[in-house]
C-alpha cells in the first residue's frame, strides 16, 4: 500500500469517527437540557392517565401545603427561585415539599429558609396520587377541604392554598 492510500485511509477514518463522535455529543446535549431545563419548546408529552386521588391524598398527606417538584422541570426551578426571593409568599402555612429524585440546591435551601419538611424519592406517592404536571401542589385545609393544581408561580400557589382552605397571609 503506498502511503497516499494509508494518509487517503487514516483521513477517512478520522472523518468518520468525527462525525460519529458529533453526533453523539449532540444527543448528550439534547439529554442535558431535558434534565436541566426540562422538554424544549413544541414536545409534546403523551397526555397523562392520571386522575387526582382525592381520598388517597386525604389518607397519605398531613394538613397543609404540599409542594410536588423535580429536579428535571424547569417549570419548578423557577417556582423554587421565586419563593426563594419572596419567602413569605407561603405565610405561616406548614409546608412539605416532596421531590421526585434528587434536589438541586436552590431546593434545599427554600426548605430550609421556610422552615418545610422535605420528602425525597417521591415518585411513587405522586403517581398514586395522580400529580401531573409539575410543580404540583395540594392545600388540605383544617377542616379537611382538599385543593389540588399545577403551580408555575407564586400566584396559582396562593390560589390552591386559598382553594383549600389555608388562610394565611400569601403573596399576590
Amino acid at each position: 500500500m503506498s502511503a497516499a492510500a494509508l494518509a487517503g485511509a487514516v483521513l477517512v477514518t478520522c472523518a468518520l469517527l468525527a462525525y460519529a463522535l458529533n453526533h453523539m455529543l449532540a444527543r448528550v446535549a439534547l439529554v442535558e437540557v431535558a434534565l436541566n431545563e426540562g422538554l424544549p419548546p413544541g414536545f409534546e408529552t403523551a397526555p397523562s392517565s392520571l386522575a387526582f386521588d382525592f381520598q388517597a391524598a386525604a389518607a397519605t398527606l398531613a394538613g397543609g401545603l404540599h409542594l410536588f417538584l423535580s429536579r428535571s422541570c424547569h417549570a419548578c426551578q423557577s417556582l423554587v427561585d421565586e419563593l426563594g426571593a419572596d419567602h413569605t409568599a407561603v405565610g405561616d402555612l406548614p409546608v412539605v415539599v416532596h421531590h421526585i429524585g434528587v434536589p438541586r440546591d436552590g431546593t434545599i435551601k427554600l426548605v430550609d429558609l421556610l422552615g418545610a419538611g422535605l420528602e425525597l424519592d417521591q415518585l411513587a406517592t405522586a403517581s398514586r396520587l395522580g400529580i401531573d404536571p409539575l410543580p404540583h401542589a395540594i392545600a388540605i385545609g383544617p377542616k379537611g377541604l382538599i385543593a389540588h393544581g399545577a403551580v408555575p408561580t407564586t400566584a396559582d400557589l396562593d390560589r390552591v392554598a386559598r382553594d383549600g382552605g389555608l388562610f394565611a397571609a400569601l403573596a399576590p
